[in-house]
């Protein structure tokens, strides 16, 4: 299937075509509930042809999720425990799990405080089981760990592997992340008595005697234990699902100055003949930074995460990234409130568009010229 978005004012939608017009007894329950889990639709239809136009406001695709955030166990965990109950409540309104599409432009995921909201995509056709589909996602899932991170990748192989049975669950995927997050935190209980002596100096000290916290003896007795085959099976699952792992861009930290103390006996170059150098140079009043795009993928917003923070709090936690490739750069919104604008026309969610020299760039209020 193939998606297009748009944006209408702070709403941003996500469009598909159907060549049929489906009446069915599921879409009546999708339009007259409101199911957790589930993107909203607003179905449309004209000469035959069925549009959904699914309600992704506020939201970003799995695959922009997992490139902006630092992967790691309790972040699975929580995507998988999100996954499992959105089918679970899909379930309650008999909704077939083949007409859900589980492709990671699909799935989308909302960041509350400390849990993870995934909502399903309602596709009618025929998208393959459950175990099918989650299978693609966790091949993705394997490109995404950053190559340092060797507990993660041994736990996300051995759940790999487990999806190469044509009759497991999700469950048990979930088992797996639940159980090394459960290791991690059993812990060893010191009891400690006091003797007479020191509970006369207790006394002496306190005036009275109170109840000793425990907590000061707690001691982490985790030790993870060792495989002897992780390389093999990490290479073993390399061929089979035939991807490169992502190799991490190395960050440089610069800053951007300019000298003025010599003169360059050049000729003066055309603005439309300049090489683009990659340059952010704040336009605005608010005290931003400027910024230099030092990486292949520079990502921008608020939160901590990003390789640049804008303090506005217009700008949304993932706003916006920037691609270079060669000698070119590519500007994409992600789904910000408040969206991304460059000479003045907003971006839709997913749109690439080539930037060039002395492009006005605005996240939200936040003002930018590119050089």
């Amino acid at each position: 299937m193939e998606f297009t978005y748009k944006r209408k004012h702070n709403e941003s939608y996500m469009v598909a075509d159907l060549n049929e017009e489906f009446d069915s007894y599921e879409t009546r329950m999708i339009e007259e509930n409101r199911i957790n889990g589930l993107l909203s639709i607003n179905k449309m239809s004209l000469n035959g042809t069925t549009q959904y136009n699914y309600n992704i406001s506020r939201k970003i695709n799995l695959e922009d999720f997992l490139e902006s955030t630092d992967v790691d166990i309790d972040t699975l965990q929580k995507f998988i425990l999100g996954l499992q109950l959105g089918l679970d409540e899909i379930g309650k309104y008999l909704i077939d799990e083949r007409h859900i599409c589980l492709d990671k432009n699909a799935v989308f995921v909302e960041k509350t405080m400390d849990s993870i909201k995934v909502n399903l995509c309602y596709y009618p056709t025929d998208n393959g089981s459950v175990q099918e589909q989650f299978r693609e996602l966790m091949e993705h899932i394997l490109t995404m760990i950053p190559s340092n991170n060797r507990e993660l990748t041994e736990l996300v192989c051995r759940a790999y592997d487990q999806c190469l049975k044509n009759d497991y669950t999700l469950t048990e995927i979930l088992e797996m992340f639940q159980n090394i997050e459960a290791d991690k935190h059993e812990i060893y209980v010191e009891k400690v008595e006091l003797d007479e002596e020191d509970e006369d100096y207790y006394e002496s000290s306190c005036g009275r005697m109170e109840e000793v916290c425990m907590d000061d003896y707690l001691t982490d007795y985790y030790q993870e234990d060792a495989k002897n085959n992780f390389f093999e099976s990490l290479l073993g699952i390399a061929q089979r699902i035939g991807k490169k792992r992502r190799e991490e861009s190395v960050s440089i930290n610069e800053d951007f100055c300019i000298d003025p103390t010599y003169e360059i006996n050049e000729r003066t170059v055309l603005l439309s003949e300049a090489k683009v150098a990659g340059k952010l140079i704040y336009d605005g009043r608010s005290g931003e930074d400027d910024f230099i795009i030092n990486k292949d993928l520079f990502r921008i917003g608020s939160g901590s995460n990003n390789d640049m923070i804008l303090r506005a709090n217009t700008v949304s936690n993932s706003h916006a990234k920037i691609v270079r490739e060669e000698d070119s750069y590519y500007i994409m919104d992600c789904n910000s409130l408040n969206g991304t604008t460059v000479n003045d026309t907003t971006l839709c969610y997913q749109q690439r568009l080539k930037l060039k020299a002395m492009d006005k760039i605005a996240f939200a209020t936040e003002r930018y010229i590119f050089m």
